[in-house]
């Protein structure tokens, strides 16, 4: 493999029983692919690439037991900044919405 600009390397440590199971599937595809199957950490970089943000936290959220009933759609794009010359000026005091009264509604005795 040629080292290139566009690599991260990572470290990460993984529990022996989590990597066993990476060597199992290994023995399991060198008993089908004979000498072209990958090793243990091809197995583990064919995992992790190619994965798109939305499935990888939605397979996450499975995983860790979230709810269905919580939110789990969000929208990805990013909001638009707005100009500050344009951003509508927020007083600390709303402004009092005065209705007029209607008499003929609010009447008790009319039925």
């Amino acid at each position: 493999m040629h080292t290139s600009s566009r690599l991260v390397t990572l470290k990460i440590p993984l529990p022996r029983r989590d990597h066993r199971v990476f060597l199992a599937a290994r023995r399991i595809l060198v008993r089908i692919m004979g000498a072209k199957a990958p090793d243990a950490i091809g197995l583990i970089q064919q995992y992790l690439r190619g994965r798109d943000a939305r499935g990888l936290a939605d397979e996450y959220l499975d995983t860790v037991g979230w709810p269905m009933a919580g939110s789990r759609t969000v929208s990805l794009r990013r909001r638009r900044k707005v100009p500050a010359a344009v951003r509508p000026v927020r007083s600390a005091v709303p402004p009092r919405v005065v209705l007029p009264r209607q008499r003929g509604l609010m009447d008790p005795t009319r039925n």
